[in-house]
């Protein structure tokens, strides 16, 4: 069988493409969310105190939402940084970590006292937005590398859908 040129291996358009990248791991994150969700609703046979379940989840929600202010003050103090990039990088980053730490809550805590479709839809939405943070705090070193990748989502919208879906948690938890 004979070598394929490089130019024609997988990778090979991947690294020309980095709107790829960030495509397939969020694609791979959501799935690994639906996948871990739907095994664990499957396992959860023992009765739970949704109570005390949804006093954790309020709290969590706190912190989560907490966690998004002192990003934005971060963030925005990262423009006026001389390493702005690297800056900004790590809060994303950091913010990613966060967000996969409260999506990891969701998916052990389960099931609590309010709606599955809110919960799920919070799991969903945080679980691509950590990994689109994580991505983005890997985009390169300088400030065109950062924008090649920033230019293929739309970060705003990101995180007021991930705004939105925690406060209906907890917008649901005090009803």
């Amino acid at each position: 069988m004979a070598d394929l040129p490089e130019s024609s291996a997988p990778w090979a358009l991947l690294q020309r493409r980095p709107v790829l990248w960030v495509g397939l791991l969020l694609v791979v994150g959501i799935l690994i969310a639906v996948l871990v969700i739907e095994l664990t609703s499957r396992n959860s046979s023992a009765p739970t105190s949704a109570s005390g379940k949804d006093s954790a989840l309020l709290a969590a929600n706190a912190v989560v939402l907490k966690d998004l202010n002192q990003f934005a003050v971060v963030n925005s103090s990262c423009t006026s940084q001389v390493h702005a990039v690297t800056c900004t990088e790590g809060a994303e980053r950091t913010f990613g970590g966060q967000l996969h730490t409260y999506a990891n809550f969701l998916v052990a805590g389960r099931p609590f006292g309010i709606s599955r479709a809110n919960v799920t839809s919070a799991l969903n939405i945080t679980q691509l937005n950590a990994n689109l943070f994580e991505i983005l705090g890997d985009a390169g070193a300088t400030q065109s590398d950062y924008n090649r990748v920033l230019n293929h989502v739309n970060l705003q919208t990101s995180i007021n859908q991930l705004e939105n879906a925690l406060n209906k948690v907890s917008d649901d938890l005090h009803h």
